[in-house]
């Protein structure tokens, strides 16, 4: 029972995304926070900020778990990616860019156990998805995917 409850926590952080537009003011915006348990911090430009939920997050964002946390990333096409303990996201390069067709969706999860559920990119542009970790690089040709990385 004690592995399905991390799983399931996942799953459950993922929560119900809406989908934004894409925006000059917003060029480097890629996901939001929605849900959050335990100590969550975002690494941006050398600074190391508290997570709360409804923080923005943007291009070269790192997201980073603590032992009992999790987190849940809505993403600006409308994908998400949920965090489990111990995780660690890279938000490599992301564009959501509709009318163009020009999307990236460039992630690194460098450690921990993550849920991945695909929004527009992944059904506009599927071969723009690329979530890499240190062992394997992922494309994205289904809608959903768990990928624990240890």
């Amino acid at each position: 029972m004690k592995s399905i409850f991390p799983i399931a926590m996942l799953i459950a952080g993922l929560g119900i995304c809406s989908v934004a537009h894409a925006s000059d003011d917003a060029a480097n915006r890629a996901a939001t926070i929605k849900s959050m348990s335990g100590k969550v911090d975002v690494l941006r430009e050398e600074s190391s900020l508290a997570a709360n939920e409804g923080m923005e997050l943007f291009k070269q964002d790192v997201i980073r778990t603590a032992d009992d946390a999790s987190a849940g990333v809505c993403f600006v096409d409308g994908s998400r990616m949920s965090l489990g303990p111990n995780s660690e996201l890279i938000v490599e390069n992301y564009a959501f860019e509709p009318q163009s067709g020009e999307n990236v969706f460039d992630v690194y999860l460098r450690q921990g156990t993550s849920v991945y559920s695909s929004g527009h990119i992944g059904k506009m542009t599927p071969e723009s998805i690329r979530i890499a970790t240190p062992q394997t690089v992922l494309s994205v040709r289904g809608t959903k995917m768990l990928i624990p990385v240890k």
